[in-house]
């Protein structure tokens, strides 16, 4: 019964994320998106979940949720800036390669963070140094070179979210 759980949890959270990303609530793909939820939560479960579900797990889930919303945020802040860039007469870009200090012990929660600033427009992680924890970073329009001021700039609540999801 409890795998059981298990697999339901992963078919419903995926069956979330795929809505989000899809941004289409047709009947195919609502279809789809329950076919690939079953097929991920049959396939997947013994490899994502190594036991029972907990209390905390749920309590990383909204951490989860959480870093979603503010991701999508961001991206879309970001998409913003970039464009009006583009778009401008008078580009004001300033690049540069800097380093991105980070307090994260997980690998998963390393890749995570260095995927973010990846996937946040006008950035690109070029290195992960976990022995000096630090990520090497193209930033296209930086505003400092600080190393306190360019985490807040770039990683922001990215890491502290990531923390309360691994940690």
């Amino acid at each position: 019964m409890k795998r059981l759980f298990n697999k339901l949890t992963i078919a419903l959270l995926s069956m979330a994320f795929y809505a989000v990303f899809t941004g289409l609530a047709t009947e195919l793909t609502i279809l789809t998106g329950l076919v690939a939820s079953a097929v991920i939560a049959l396939t997947l479960e013994p490899v994502l979940i190594k036991g029972e579900l907990k209390p905390k797990d749920f309590v990383k889930l909204i951490y989860l949720i959480e870093y979603l919303l503010y991701f999508a945020a961001t991206v879309l802040k970001e998409h913003f800036k970039i464009a009006k860039v583009i778009l401008s007469r008078k580009i004001h870009v300033n690049p540069i390669i800097v380093e991105v200090p980070f307090n994260l012990e997980n690998d998963y929660g390393i890749t995570l963070l260095a995927s973010t600033v990846t996937n946040t427009p006008g950035t690109i992680t070029l290195h992960v140094d976990k022995t000096g924890k630090v990520l090497y970073v193209h930033w296209l329009m930086a505003k400092t070179m600080n190393s306190s001021e360019v985490k807040r700039e770039i990683v922001k609540e990215f890491e502290e979210l990531i923390k309360k999801i691994f940690g």
